[in-house]
Formats: C-alpha cells, sequence, structure tokens
C-alpha cells in the first residue's frame, strides 16, 4: 500500500480528564509529526469533551478513542455513531479504544460494543496477558503505564480475551467485525500518545497487515507512472485546492476588512459602557436618519462642566429643546444588572428641567441600557421593570435596550426595515417594539 493511511484520533485533546499534562500534548505532536510521512492524522473529540455530535470519520483507515470523559451524564449524545464506526470495521479498517474515566453508555454509543464497567480492586498494572497476542510487544513496553483498568463484565463468548485483571476479570479484548477488528484496551493515561506510536509501529504489522504503510512502492504515485484518468483526476484536485485556497484566502480578507469596518462598532452597542457606549449609540441612531446632539460636548463648548442628559434625538429637525417632539435621551449600563429606578427618575428630571428651561410640554424621553452586558445578548433578562414600563407611558419616555438598536442595525443593513420606518417605532412611548 503506497498511499497514506488516514488516523483518527478522538478525544486526544489537551486538558481535563484526556490529556492531562503538556508533556503528553508534546509528545503525542512530536509522534505525529514522526510518523507523518505514512500516516495522516486527523482529530476530532466527542461532545462528552467539548466536541461535536456526530463524529467526522474521514473514512479513517485507524481509528484511536482515548474513552476518558468528563461527561459522565449524557448518555443519549452520540446515540448513532456505532452505525458509521461498525460501517468502517466491515471495510477493514481497525478501531482501538483506551477504557479509562468512562461510562457503559459511552462504549456502547461510539462502538455499539455493550459492556458493563466497574471499578477494578486490582492495581492497573497488576493487568496479565492471556497467552500470545499481537499487542505483546505493547504491554512488554508499557505495562507499567496502565492508569485505569476497569473490570469489564457482560462480554460475549465470541469476543477474544487477552487481559485479565488477577481476579480473573476481562480488562482487554478484540471483537471481530468481518474484516476489521475493535480491540478495547485498559487507559494508559498521559502515556496514551506512546501507545498510539507502538501499536502503529509495530502492532499493526502483524494484528492488521493490510493496513501497514508500505513506501517501496511509494514512487508508483509519481505523475510518471498515473493512468490518465487518475493523472487527470489529480490535476484536478489540485487545481481545486489552490481554487479554494485563492477564494479562502480572498474571502478571509474581506471578511476582516468587513468585521473591522461593520461590525465592530456595532460589537461596541452589546459589550461597551460610558463614553464608548453613549459614542456607540449615537452612530447608531444617526444610521437609523436621527439627527442627535452630544449634550456633554455642547456643554464643554460653552464652559459648563455640569453632567446632564446624554443626547438630543431630534427626527427632521436640528436637536433644539424648543422644538416638540425631540427625545430627550440618557444612556445607561450594568455588567450584570437591569434598569434602576434612579436611572429612570434621572431621565425624568432632566426632561422636567428642559421642559421648564425652554417652556416645551413636548419634549419626550429616550433611555436606552446596554443591561446585563457579560451575557450573551439573546439571552439577556428582560430590561424594564413592570413599573418603569407602566410609568414610561405616562411620561412619554420611550425604553430601548441596545439589543434593540443592535437588531435593527442589522435588519436595517439587510434591507428588512427602512430607516423610516425604523425612526417611527421611537414615537410611540414604553417599550421599543420591533
Amino acid at each position: 500500500m503506497a498511499a497514506k493511511l488516514r488516523v483518527l484520533l478522538v478525544d486526544f485533546i489537551p486538558g481535563g480528564v484526556c490529556l492531562q499534562t503538556q508533556d503528553a500534548v508534546n509528545k503525542l505532536s512530536l509522534i505525529t509529526g514522526a510518523l507523518g510521512d505514512r500516516y495522516e492524522f486527523h482529530r476530532t473529540a466527542t461532545a462528552w469533551n467539548g466536541g461535536n455530535a456526530p463524529l467526522e470519520l474521514n473514512n479513517a483507515d485507524i481509528v484511536f478513542i482515548n474513552a476518558n470523559y468528563s461527561d459522565l451524564e449524557s448518555s443519549s449524545l452520540h446515540t448513532n455513531e456505532h452505525r458509521n464506526l461498525q460501517r468502517l470495521l466491515k471495510n477493514g479498517s481497525a478501531v482501538f479504544v483506551f477504557v479509562g474515566n468512562s461510562r457503559p453508555f459511552h462504549i456502547e454509543n461510539l462502538t455499539g460494543v455493550h459492556i458493563a464497567l466497574s471499578p477494578s480492586e486490582n492495581s492497573p498494572t497488576s493487568c496479565k496477558l492471556q497467552g500470545e497476542t499481537p499487542l505483546e510487544s505493547l504491554f512488554a513496553k508499557l505495562g507499567n503505564r496502565i492508569a485505569i483498568a476497569p473490570r469489564i463484565t457482560n462480554c460475549d463468548p465470541s469476543w477474544s480475551v487477552f487481559l485479565k485483571s488477577p481476579s480473573g476479570h476481562s480488562t482487554g479484548f478484540f471483537v471481530p467485525f468481518d474484516s476489521g477488528r475493535c480491540t478495547f484496551l485498559p487507559s494508559f493515561g498521559n502515556s496514551v500518545p506512546e501507545a498510539v506510536e507502538e501499536i502503529l509501529t509495530n502492532v499493526l504489522p502483524v494484528f492488521c497487515p493490510h493496513l501497514v504503510y508500505d513506501d517501496k512502492f511509494k514512487w508508483l504515485e509519481e505523475p510518471t507512472f498515473l493512468m490518465p484518468s487518475l493523472a487527470e483526476l489529480r490535476f484536478k484536485r489540485e487545481k481545486a485546492r489552490q481554487d479554494y485556497e485563492a477564494a479562502d484566502t480572498d474571502l478571509k480578507a474581506k471578511y476582516d476588512l468587513e468585521r473591522t469596518n461593520v461590525q465592530e462598532q456595532w460589537n461596541q452597542l452589546l459589550a461597551s459602557s460610558g463614553r464608548e457606549l453613549e459614542r456607540a449609540i449615537q452612530r447608531a441612531l444617526e444610521f437609523f436618519g436621527f439627527r442627535v446632539t452630544d449634550v456633554d460636548q455642547l456643554l464643554k463648548l460653552k464652559g459648563v462642566s455640569t453632567h446632564e442628559e446624554d443626547l438630543w434625538v431630534a427626527d427632521g429637525f436640528e436637536p433644539d429643546p424648543s422644538v416638540a417632539g425631540l427625545l430627550i435621551t440618557e444612556i445607561k449600563s450594568s455588567e450584570r444588572g437591569t434598569t434602576k429606578e434612579d436611572d429612570y427618575s434621572q431621565l425624568v428630571k432632566y426632561m422636567n428641567r428642559r421642559k421648564t428651561e425652554y417652556k416645551n410640554s413636548e419634549l419626550r424621553g429616550l433611555l436606552v441600557i446596554n443591561h446585563a452586558y457579560a451575557v450573551p445578548a439573546n439571552i439577556r433578562p428582560k430590561a424594564f421593570s413592570e413599573a418603569v414600563v407602566r410609568d414610561s407611558l405616562s411620561d412619554r419616555i420611550c425604553l430601548a435596550t441596545t439589543w434593540d438598536l443592535f437588531r435593527l442595525g442589522q435588519n436595517l443593513l439587510a434591507r428588512t426595515i427602512s430607516s423610516d420606518q425604523i425612526r417611527v417605532l421611537f414615537k410611540s412611548d414604553g417599550e421599543l417594539r420591533l
């Protein structure tokens, strides 16, 4: 066999209950690098260890499953995964399962093999081989590194047990699947990278000779020796790869530029506070077609240092508190909480001051809050209490969250709403209705 064999490493991930030390992580990288001329390595993780379901098996020739799991409860995950794995086995693939910190449902869901697992009363390293086995070299080299060897019961008579504890319970066995084999081994803990290396280097030639890489005839894969149909397909694959890489590079550059020019300013609505948040809200309102005055900047130009409301917002005229319909706007934020009564009362105070100062009883208010901004915006709690909502209807105040403004921005950019329609929404009292 001249082509590289595909090896899939499942749950060989740093941290947690998998590869617990940096030394183990480094060893795995060194081993996969050293064997990279013979094997094409892929990695994935189950949903029990923060990965995805279903698994991407990539038509693997050899699969190693490091069965150590942090989630020991979610028994419905990967329920049908065994069907895909058994399909590989029936086509001649080999699967090696290192059984460690796991439950029977982990093993059954992934492999379709039903076993009962329980802690062994014996030391993990006291396991004994049962006669001759292709795995002799593995245990001769790493038998003192066995970290977990659970007691396995309910073994089917058709399975070949090759490893037992001193008390006579099975701790390692083969399960045949047509031309493939599924091998269950004890866990080697942080030495599992060396176990993988030993199996690929010295066990497979005896255990599964059809899966052994032989570079003696590698030259047959060179272009000179390919038949026209294969040469054409290889050319097309290479061109497709180059086209993909070029398109991906172009799209990534466009994505990064668009993120900088568009996304980041809208993200500030959801993740900022203080002056940064005020500027973000002003930009959003201006994007919707409002005319906006930063009151702090206006007062600073007049030499006034006291803080008043944050913004004056107008639709169709320059912001002027003497004109009916102006929105006296106050902006608030809270990392964990929601709107306080004082936030609302402060806006009412500013509104009454401007009504008196400009002799204009037709002023309205806008209270905008970036509440609970340490929480994803789509699952934040309700921003305004029932009392604030009730009072806003009589006080002629519009209540909005920065999440409301963000979604309006999305819809406007998607052209599912117009800026005129957006501005009409702010003319209603109470909570903004999208």
